[in-house]
């Protein structure tokens, strides 16, 4: 093999390269014309390299980047394995020494023998060289088993350390370049420039991208050697570094990329947590030490809720609540001032009864801070579900029904307390308040369908049904199910008379299968008007078409066959200079 990595820019044979030597590269196989291989990255993508004579032809891989066309570092990484399998084996693609199955029981079986017959000399030599060459496995050799010191965490120290300053060169990189260029990438954040386009196009998803990569490797890292180090009772060393990542993550804060700054703080603080639940009291007692030192700072409500949550330090929970309660009367004034402004004192409301959980605070007294907040309706719906989840449907009913009268200029919280109400009165069989609720949606609110009403119709008496059913005609909400209604009732004499108002022929066809069967030479009568109307009119061929498909419907009504063939007669007389229309009526039996 030779010359392949011409294909690729730099960065990409790069990153091609970390994915090779990480082992992303799975289920290699041997096909007819080259390769197949599965990589992992963010999602698991299909490669396939053509080959002939040793030499790449053409490779695909079904990541979006390269599907738009370019070489991805997903095909860099499978072609690295394949070059490193034909430098050791110096033989024909045929001969060459990576073993693929297309069975993976047969490779594990074949693994599981050739295992067996090597000596413990023989493993110990080959375990060694791989190690050597592998640079992931050999750390994990060491972290797990090998003498492990201040050298050995230096060394990750420095990666992490690495891992950052890549990702801030790169943000640099984006913020200063004053060249235009064009940047294509894919889920797994590959980069390919063009010269020749404008730059600032998509920036911001770059700029996410990049992050995203940051904090994946962040995380690769946090599960990588985060164990190992706790399973040999390196817990002051495992915070250490899982403390690094997180000042290395704050780069992403400075970028607005919360998201990811946010993925890398959830997996450091589940890696403090089992720090925690692993180190001895004295080891304990200083990581309680630094962090209540370190908590003023990006991570602040974070660092303040750990301790809260692991060390019941009730100096920080107090301070945090009178924090929570500073912002409270801030937000409520400038609710004051602006009523038509977003109100965030919800959730300032919830974080301070999560925090009042997390201390310790009494049930009771949490519910007690939460009543003096219930104009508000976020509050209220809260209550509305934990009395849902105790099955208390009367107490539901009953906040539900204040919340109507609290909140009766808000039109989109009184439509879902009325869908509530519903829901629970169905459950409770309860027909009267129901039926009251069913009244209010239908007369308040745009139906798109008659579920409603069906519904409600069982539950009214005859006399209450006749009455509501009249006014369903004339209510708005219902104006596009007029004619269906006058069909649920039966009242075939005022559907007719409504559709004949209408003068519509696809009104009509839409309900012809039901009028026939009661006003037959009503409809016939009708067609027939409409066709000697469009026939004055109409002057294309599809038209024509519809005029023929009519005069057949008319022909199947009664009465209808001799006044459809008197018609067409009369249209070959008065159009017979319209070959088109003579060819339709031909066609139709005419």
């Amino acid at each position: 093999m030779q010359n392949w990595k011409r294909f690729f820019q730099k960065h990409i044979l790069e990153r091609g390269y970390d994915y090779f030597e990480t082992g992303s590269v799975l289920s290699l196989e041997k096909t007819e014309n080259g390769y197949r291989a599965e990589v992992e990255g963010t999602e698991f993508y299909e490669v396939e390299i053509e080959m002939e004579r040793g030499e790449v032809t053409d490779m695909f891989c079904s990541c979006p980047y390269a599907e738009d066309g370019n070489y991805c570092k997903h095909e860099a990484a499978v072609l690295f394995l394949i070059e490193g399998d034909f430098d050791n084996s110096r033989t024909d693609p045929k001969a060459c020494s990576v073993l693929i199955f297309e069975d993976r029981e047969k490779e594990q079986k074949a693994l599981t023998e050739a295992v067996q017959k090597m000596t413990p000399d023989m493993l110990r030599e080959f375990f060694i060289e791989t190690a050597q060459q592998d640079e992931t496995l050999k750390e994990k050799i060491l972290l797990q088993y090998g003498t492990f010191g201040t050298e050995q965490i230096e060394r990750l120290r420095t990666r992490i350390k690495d891992m950052g300053k890549v990702y801030r060169t790169a943000v640099n990189q984006m913020q200063f370049w004053d060249c235009e260029y064009d940047c294509d990438y894919d889920d797994e954040y590959d980069y390919d420039y063009d010269y020749d386009c404008d730059y600032n196009d998509g920036y911001g998803s770059r700029h996410d991208l990049e992050a995203a990569e940051f904090s994946y490797e962040l995380c690769v890292f946090l599960d990588r050697y985060i164990p190992a180090l706790l399973k040999r009772g390196f817990f002051e060393e495992a915070f250490e570094l899982t403390n690094l990542i997180l000042q290395e993550s704050r780069a992403m804060i400075f970028e607005e990329c919360y998201g990811e700054a946010g993925s890398v703080k959830s997996a450091v603080l589940k890696n403090w947590r089992d720090i925690l639940s692993g180190c001895d009291e004295n080891e304990r007692q200083k990581i309680y030490r630094y962090l209540k030192s370190q908590r003023h700072g990006d991570y602040e409500d974070e660092i303040s809720n750990f301790l809260i949550e692991e060390f019941h330090d009730k100096e920080v929970l107090a301070e945090c609540l009178r924090k929570i309660d500073r912002l409270l009367r801030k937000t409520q004034k400038e609710q004051k001032q602006n009523p038509q402004g977003y109100d965030h004192s919800f959730c300032l409301i919830s974080s301070r009864m999560d925090l009042m959980r997390k201390g310790g605070f009494p049930e009771k007294e949490i519910r007690a801070y939460r009543s003096k907040y219930r104009h508000l309706p976020e509050i209220r719906r809260e209550e509305i579900q934990e009395v849902l989840e105790c099955k208390d449907y009367r107490k539901a009913i009953a906040i539900l029904q204040e919340s109507r009268q609290l909140d009766r200029e808000n039109d989109a919280l009184i439509k879902r307390y009325n869908q509530q109400l519903i829901e629970i009165y169905r459950k409770l069989n309860d027909e009267e308040g129901l039926k009251t609720e069913l009244l209010f949606k239908i007369s308040n609110y745009m139906q798109h369908d008659l579920e409603a009403v069906r519904e409600l119709k069982k539950l009214c008496s005859a006399a209450e049904w006749e009455q509501e059913f009249e006014k369903m005609l004339k209510s708005r909400q219902l104006v596009f199910f007029r004619l269906e209604l006058l069909e649920l009732e039966g009242q075939y004499d005022r559907l007719l008379a409504e559709i004949l108002n209408r003068n519509s022929a696809a009104v009509m066809d839409k309900w012809e299968k039901t009028l026939r069967e009661h006003f037959p030479d009503e409809v016939r009568d009708f067609y027939i008007a409409y066709v000697c109307r469009a026939s004055k009119k109409t002057s294309d061929r599809s038209e024509y078409r519809k005029l023929a498909e009519y005069l057949r419907k008319i022909s199947r009504l009664p009465g209808g066959e001799d006044l459809a063939k008197q018609i067409a007669a009369e249209w070959k007389v008065l159009y017979k200079r319209r070959p088109a229309m003579m060819d339709e009526l031909r066609k139709a039996g005419f």
